[in-house]
């Protein structure tokens, strides 16, 4: 029996096709080790606003 819940197809995915080429280029950019990003490290670093109000131990501490 089938879920009814479930789309036939899924909605929140999309299909593409590329040649061979920009494919394994694709795959060489996934594969290539993460550049640094200062701006992600100065977001990551931040306190978020709800853990405050929420009171949440620890909150503050950066790993």
């Amino acid at each position: 029996m089938m879920n009814s819940q479930q789309p036939k197809e899924p909605q929140d995915q999309v299909r593409f096709t590329v040649d061979a080429e920009t494919f394994r280029k694709f795959c060489e950019m996934l594969d290539a080790p993460a550049k640094d990003n200062p701006g992600l490290a100065r977001l990551m670093a931040l306190t978020p606003t709800w853990s405050e109000k929420a009171d949440i131990d620890g909150a503050s501490e950066t790993k």
